[in-house]
């Protein structure tokens, strides 16, 4: 099989729309995007810890990297994903990583690649650490 390879970079993703580029071999296209987890602290919780506030961002990223991925004929795409995270190292460790591609190759029948880093801005204030 052929294969096709796709990228998408986000910036800090928060309140605030923030802009993500989706890159292939042809093209580059930008577009905006905010979460609004308010709706989560209207129960018992206080804050969101910035744990659970990554794997809403991690989520977010996925959803709308398989959404957006144009497949057409018998290719297998290399979708890779670079994602700020207010914990990359919890992300990016042996534990995490290779089962989230794995899992999301077997669901998908492409090949999933994720590169977290620290992300510049503060983003959502509903945070604690869970340390």
């Amino acid at each position: 099989m052929r294969t096709q390879s796709v990228k998408f970079d986000f910036n800090d993703i928060g309140d605030n729309p923030s802009r993500a580029q989706i890159s292939d071999s042809c093209k580059t296209l930008s577009f905006y995007l905010r979460v609004d987890d308010t709706a989560l602290l209207r129960g018992s919780l206080r804050a969101i810890p910035a744990e659970i506030i990554d794997l809403i961002d991690v989520a977010v990223a996925v959803h709308l990297a398989d959404r957006l991925t144009h497949r057409a004929g018998d290719y297998i795409y290399d979708i890779d994903v670079v994602l700020p995270l207010h914990c990359p190292d919890k992300f990016n460790g042996r534990l995490l990583l290779p089962d989230l591609e794995d899992i999301l190759d077997w669901l998908t029948d492409d090949h999933w690649h994720f590169q977290f880093t620290q992300r510049k801005s503060a983003g959502r204030q509903m945070r604690m650490s869970l340390d």
